[in-house]
């Protein structure tokens, strides 16, 4: 009977270690990886609406991880490897009419 006894506290345990690992993990929004094109709020507060063009939004985020076309021009797509969103739309002459980030 002590074998079984012991079973119990040990698994309790275990079964705290485990949840509070997955609350943990729940938690954190970011998680602060490098990424030579990561979002920040220092690089949209480049982008500037009808003046900043494709060719400065790529030197900046480097190329886009979707392209999506949309009326008179497209929407750049762009997520890091923190999560980080971030739209950018064009106008047909590429050059940027809005924008939106999670920043």
């Amino acid at each position: 009977m002590q074998a079984s006894a012991t079973i119990g506290p040990i698994v309790r345990l275990m079964v705290l270690a485990i949840a509070l690992t997955l609350a943990a993990g729940c938690s954190a929004k970011r998680v602060n990886l490098k990424d030579p094109n990561q979002i920040s709020r220092e690089k949209i507060t480049l982008l500037k609406k009808r003046v900043t063009t494709k060719k400065d939004v790529e030197a900046i985020f480097g190329p886009p991880l979707d392209i999506i076309p949309i009326d008179e021009g497209e929407t750049y797509f762009y997520k890091d490897f923190n999560l980080g969103l971030l739209w950018i739309a064009f106008n047909a002459k590429g050059v940027v009419v809005d924008f939106k980030s999670d920043y």
